[in-house]
């Protein structure tokens, strides 16, 4: 269990789509009282791939 963090990257399928759920997903961890930020990243690891997730305890 990650005791500060957890960090999801990238936001995309293989094609480069942003997946259809992570809104969904950020609204319900907001929701258990989690602090969700999503931030650009300096590099591309794949085609827009260049956001993560962070999930933190509030």
């Amino acid at each position: 269990m990650a005791s500060e963090e957890v960090r999801i990257f990238p936001l995309t399928d293989l094609t480069g789509t942003r997946y259809d759920l992570l809104d969904r997903l950020i609204l319900e961890l907001e929701a258990e009282g989690l602090r969700v930020t999503e931030a650009k990243i300096p590099y591309e690891f794949m085609r827009n791939g260049n956001s993560l997730l962070s999930i933190r305890k509030m």
